[in-house]
């Protein structure tokens, strides 16, 4: 399993460090908007655009608190990282030092993210004799957030899933390739029953509610959908049961009173993939 990671020297001679502080001087800080677009790219925020949304059931003032504490802590990661005082704050020497050149592997993976993959894996080396091990490269597993088109055959479409209309938010590809890929666009969440439960939109009480998890373009459980495509990389296909968390179409991440649902495997998933890997050694 490849997460992204920060593995870099920080060792430098003085005089070099110094040669790069003068030629970056006279470089203009970043933007704001520029400057939260960094902070995601190198994983001080969360890769999702889950930030810029409204909760439904929630003021506009206690969605733009939350979105500030998020960004706050993000540049207190990034500032921790570079070597700064950790302000909180955008400020000049900040949003200068986001403009040095630097090496493309993120700094951080989120830990709610980070803490979703290893729980998704887990649910699988349960009844396996499978085990799985974060490595900083040459893993069987690579996994990444990426938006549109970003390198294999399989374009992301953007965000703005909805019940009445198709939407991709993760793929992965069979044994041996061993690629993994969730959607930047959409509003990842992480066993939040709160934003799950308004994503409903008025659609909670129906006899069929299993089929409106991820209604109006609202949030999607990372959990859930990382356990359904880990379970492509392992070797599994698209099951016609609908209890399987290998159908092609997720199940619902909350029931129908808003508690959340930890993804299960049904009885035919344990099977398949025991039939690949056998049974766990007693």
């Amino acid at each position: 399993l490849t997460l992204p990671r920060r593995h870099q020297l920080a060792l430098q001679h003085p005089e070099v460090s110094e040669l790069r502080e003068e030629e970056h001087r006279h470089l203009d800080p970043l933007s704001p908007e520029d400057a939260k677009n960094y902070l995601q790219k190198y994983g001080h925020i969360a890769p999702s655009n889950v930030l810029g949304a409204n909760v439904l059931g929630r003021s506009r003032a206690e969605n733009r608190e939350d979105l500030r504490e998020v960004l706050r802590k993000g540049i207190m990661s990034f500032q921790s990282f570079a070597g700064l005082p950790q302000t909180g704050e955008i400020d000049e020497e900040t949003a200068t030092k986001m403009t040095y050149p630097r090496c493309g592997v993120a700094d951080v993976l989120s830990f709610r993210v980070a803490e979703a993959i290893r729980k998704a894996f887990k649910v699988w080396s349960a009844v396996t004799p499978l085990t799985f091990k974060e490595v900083p490269q040459g893993g069987n597993i690579k996994i990444k957030f990426a938006n549109h088109s970003h390198g294999d055959p399989w374009p992301f479409d953007g965000h703005g899933f909805c019940c009445c209309c198709c939407g991709v938010l993760a793929h992965a590809t069979m044994p041996t390739n061993g690629l993994l890929h969730f959607d930047e666009d959409e509003n990842w969440v992480y066993m939040d029953p709160e934003k799950l439960y308004y994503g409903y939109d008025m659609t909670v009480g129906r006899k069929n509610v299993n089929a409106f998890a991820y209604c109006r373009n609202q949030f999607t459980d990372i959990l859930t959908v990382a356990v359904h495509e880990i379970g492509h990389t392992l070797g599994l296909d698209h099951s016609r049961n609908q209890r399987s968390v290998m159908a092609p179409f997720y199940q619902s991440a909350i029931d129908e009173y808003g508690n959340y649902v930890v993804p299960k495997l049904d009885s035919e998933d344990i099977e398949k993939i025991q039939d690949i890997y056998g049974s766990i050694l007693i």
